[in-house]
């Protein structure tokens, strides 16, 4: 009972605020128009309440529906269009813009026989039409049978597209029929301003193509180099370092040769030094004998002089020993050092081979991918300019751009009318 009441009350205050002016739904269509060109979440939301109040405002007025159908298309949501679209123009089916409007929803949603019938009861209205108006109508449908026919020939059925295509030109007049081939002119000039485009663009590819696979050639080249001067390396460090490393076993070979020789020498010269020490000794406490030696005279006894002779020829031996201890000692100095050489060298050598065989090892790998890469651009070059802009050679846009300010400036014009 109070819902009652309540819905009673709010339809009284309704009547007595009587319907909304020409110049309120204006306001609101510029809303609903200006929010919907927000592409976000609130300029949606902002759209979907502007057109909800003017629903409310106005629930039988068909021009808000198509308000909300422009919006939509624009917003590219021909979709959800079409239902706003086919209400209002059952209302008002004279109108050829709008008729226009619905006709290129179809075909963006890919309903194309609906589009076809569209044509034929849009040559239908062309012929009542003023002229300028039926010329506009009949060069869209000339477009729209040449997009058809030229840019997107699988659409439809060849069968069907021409017999409403029959029908459409029976309707008009041939002044209008010049109109219509000049629709189908526009087409075909622009398909080829897009192959010519499509021409540059394949040729602009084709030269980056080209360019990659001169410098994919220079590096390949390179490589070649390189892996050349990495084998070349390798044979070359790897003879170096055999040949060091057999002189390193000939010098190894040497110095326990030497140390051999060394250690009998060593054992040589202790003996003498021992002998000498002992003949030192008895020269300096020589034995006792009962015969003195002359006044003026040095006389040792016999015994002594064999000991001083004996000491001197140890020290003569002592000293070659030496001699012959320091030559040895030399000889191993200096091998040794030559061993340090060749081990150096052999290091080196050892690190240039490794260096060269990781070089050649890069270097082969990207000659492999950059051969496989040179295969990969000469199969791209035949068919690159079979995908170069064919998108938008198929596009409807291409041909028919939706004329949204145009439509909204019409729309909005509907509200300023007195």
């Amino acid at each position: 009972m109070i819902v009652t009441q309540a819905a009673i009350l709010v339809s009284s205050l309704v009547l007595l605020a009587g319907p909304p002016s020409e110049q309120e739904l204006g306001a609101g269509a510029a809303r609903l128009l200006e929010m919907a060109e927000h592409r976000s979440p609130a300029g949606t939301a902002g759209a979907s309440a502007a057109y909800r109040k003017l629903k409310q405002a106005a629930p039988d007025d068909p021009r808000i529906e198509y308000v909300a159908a422009v919006a939509l298309v624009n917003r590219h949501r021909s979709k959800n269009a079409l239902p706003l679209l086919e209400r209002y123009l059952a209302a008002h089916p004279d109108d050829a813009l709008a008729a226009q409007t619905c006709i290129w929803a179809q075909l963006h949603e890919r309903n194309y026989k609906e589009a076809l019938a569209g044509t034929v009861h849009l040559a239908n209205v062309a012929a009542t039409l003023p002229a300028d108006d039926a010329q506009q109508t009949a060069e869209f449908l000339g477009t729209v049978y040449a997009y058809l026919e030229l840019a997107h020939p699988d659409a439809v059925d060849e069968k069907i597209r021409s017999a409403e295509k029959i029908k459409v030109l029976g309707v008009l007049t041939d002044n209008l029929v010049t109109h219509f081939d000049q629709g189908r002119r526009q087409v075909l000039s622009r398909i080829a301003e897009i192959d010519a485009e499509r021409e540059q663009q394949q040729q602009r590819l084709v030269e980056k193509i080209e360019q990659k696979q001169e410098a994919t050639e220079a590096m390949l080249k390179e490589d070649a180099q390189t892996i050349t001067v990495s084998k070349e390396t390798l044979d070359t460090s790897g003879e170096e370092l055999r040949d060091a490393q057999r002189k390193l076993v000939v010098i190894r070979q040497q110095l326990a040769s030497l140390m051999s020789d060394r250690v009998k020498l060593v054992a040589q010269v202790t003996a003498v030094q021992a002998a000498l020490l002992e003949q030192q000794q008895i020269l300096a406490d020589p034995p006792r004998t009962d015969r003195r030696p002359r006044p003026g005279t040095q006389i040792f006894p016999a015994q002594a002089l064999a000991a001083a002779g004996l000491a001197q020829q140890l020290s003569i031996s002592l000293a070659a020993l030496n001699k012959q201890l320091f030559e040895l000692d030399r000889k191993a100095l200096a091998l040794r050092a030559e061993g340090m050489e060749l081990g150096g060298k052999s290091f080196e050598e050892a690190e240039a081979i490794a260096n060269s065989r990781e070089s050649l090892e890069r270097a082969a790998k990207r000659t492999e991918a950059l051969e496989r890469r040179v295969k990969q651009l000469e199969r791209k070059k035949p068919v690159v300019a079979a995908r170069v802009l064919s998108a938008r050679k198929r596009a409807l846009a291409t041909y028919l751009p939706f004329p949204y300010e145009a439509e909204k400036k019409r729309v909005l014009a509907w509200f300023a009318q007195p």
